[in-house]
Formats: structure tokens, sequence, C-alpha cells
């Protein structure tokens, strides 16, 4: 499995080593990937930087997340996660991400072998969730599939992405550079592969360069223009969502389990502003709330391209 060095903080001038880093610019994807057995000792490796973001939230971060398995509850595989590491070190980008369904993991693999059922990520626009013990999306009670014959299991769900400016500001990056740059990064894992959907999966280039086998599929949940809609496809989707990731540069990845952890930690920033008062409290309320619980209530159920 993956070690990921917990101590990787205290001697991270140690860990230093150019020469096994890969440079990445603002427009271009980071390519580096690593290999199985490994991945995990590299996130601990990508610390230690000069210039990381000082973060200081209102209420201290729910955890650090350390070992394998953390990420794995998270619905992330280990090595998804030190790609998400590795762009937010390289390109100096703060990366929160929806903590997803561990059953997600089911399906992403890095087995180098086939799926016995082919699976692509969910797509922009179906809004149902993924089985919380098979990990694939199922409605009425039957498994929904393309036309090519895939199943369809979680994406990589971004709730915001952003850089600090010349003023020491944040500022949101736009979604036409970090989606093809994360899809990138991600998919030099081995574990999103084209060869692994159903052959007659048609590979059209969707906004923001997403292929069916992106692993990230649309643009970030701060920057959609519904995300204060209580009317949009039943108001399942209004407001932040409950569980984030933040990956931020030089830092160990810390865990949000609620939407008031998310909300200090954008207000230090002057970006809690991107929710209305009604959103936030949509996301505070979306676990007890029974009127906000995903059902079929996709805008359309028309099989996704």
């Amino acid at each position: 499995m993956f070690a990921f060095a917990a101590h990787a903080q205290r001697h991270a001038h140690a860990m230093r080593n150019p020469k096994s880093s890969t440079s990445v610019s603002r427009e271009h994807a980071v390519t580096h990937s690593t290999s199985p057995g490994t991945s995990m000792r590299s996130l601990g490796a990508l610390f230690g930087r000069r210039g990381s973001y000082t973060l200081s939230p209102l209420h201290p971060p729910d955890a650090l997340l350390q070992r394998d398995q953390d990420f794995a509850s998270k619905g992330l595989h280990p090595k998804e996660a030190t790609a998400i590491q590795r762009c937010a070190n390289e390109l100096r980008w703060c990366i929160y991400v929806r903590a997803g369904n561990p059953a997600r993991l089911l399906h992403v693999t890095d087995t180098g072998e086939p799926l016995r059922e082919p699976v692509r990520p969910k797509p922009a626009g179906l809004y149902q969730k993924t089985d919380k013990k098979d990990g694939r999306v199922f409605v009425d009670g039957r498994l929904f599939r393309d036309a090519a014959g895939n199943a369809f299991c979680g994406d990589i769900d971004l709730h915001g992405v952003y850089r600090k400016n010349e003023f020491g500001e944040f500022e949101e990056i736009d979604p036409e550079l970090f989606v093809p740059a994360m899809n990138t990064a991600l998919e030099t894992t081995g574990l999103h592969v084209p060869w692994r959907l159903a052959p007659r999966t048609p590979m059209i280039c969707g906004p923001y360069d997403v292929f069916p086998h992106s692993p990230i599929q649309h643009g970030a949940h701060d920057g959609w223009s519904e995300r204060n809609n209580a009317s949009y496809a039943g108001g399942v989707n209004m407001g932040p969502q409950p569980g984030v990731i933040r990956f931020a540069p030089d830092e160990m990845p810390r865990y949000f389990v609620s939407t008031q952890r998310y909300h200090d930690d954008l207000a230090v920033h002057g970006k809690a502003v991107a929710y209305t008062s009604e959103a936030w409290t949509m996301g505070r309320n979306r676990r007890a709330q029974e009127h906000y619980k995903r059902r079929h209530s996709s805008p359309s159920l028309r099989d996704p391209a």
C-alpha cells in the first residue's frame, strides 16, 4: 500500500530534492506520475517549499489527512490526492475538493486491467447520488447506463480553486485553466484512461476539454452560476456542500467536516460572499433537512453524451 509520512513537515528540508520535482507552468498541466507503492510517500515529500500560504481560519480545521485510508474514506484514491497536492504546490493554487462516496474507489483502481463493468465519471447535469455500497448511480432501483453501456460512478467535484494575486488577495482561477490542468495531472496516475470505457463510447470533447473518462467533469461549485438558486433542480445543489478537503501549497491536506468550517476559511480571504446568506443556511442544514436529500431530480434524465 501507500505510506504517507506523518512527520513530513518536520523533515521537509531533508526531503527536498529539486531533481525529482517536475516544474509546471500556469498554462500547462502537471505531468509527473508516481509508481505504485510510492504515491503517498511522494505526497509527503511535496511539502516544505518557501512562500507557502498562511491560512488562519476562525476555527481550527477538523483534521489533517495523512494516511491512504484518510483519503479513501473521503472518496479519493491516494494517487489522486498526490496529483492534486502537486497541482497546488507547483501552480500555487488553493484547491478545495468535495469529499465523495468511499465506494467510488471500487471503480477507480490501478490494476492496469479493464473493469469487468465499464464505468465513467458522472457528467455535469447528472445529480443522482451514487449508491453508498455499490458506488454507482441507480435510477428506480436499476443501474443507470449511457447508450454505450457505461455505468456512472462519482466524479471529483471541486468546490473552489483560488490563488493569491500580486496584492496577496484570493482570486478565482478560470475553469478553462484549472479543469484541463488538473485532469491531465490526474490522468497521469493511470487511474483514468479511455480504454476502460465501453468500446462504443463516443470520445466527444466537452467544455473545458473534458472527455467521458475525465475525473473532473465540470467547473468548481463556488463559481457555478446556479449555486444560489433554490429553484434549479429542486434546490438540491443550492449553497455549499458539506465535507471539503483543502489542498494548499506546501501544506498537508485538511478536511473541513461542516459547511461552517468552509465558510470560516473562505471568510478569511473575503470569498464567503460567493454565496447568499440563504445559500449558506441551506448548506449548513443540508444533512438535516429531508427536503434537500437528492432525489431523481435532474433537469433531465436524458442519456448523457
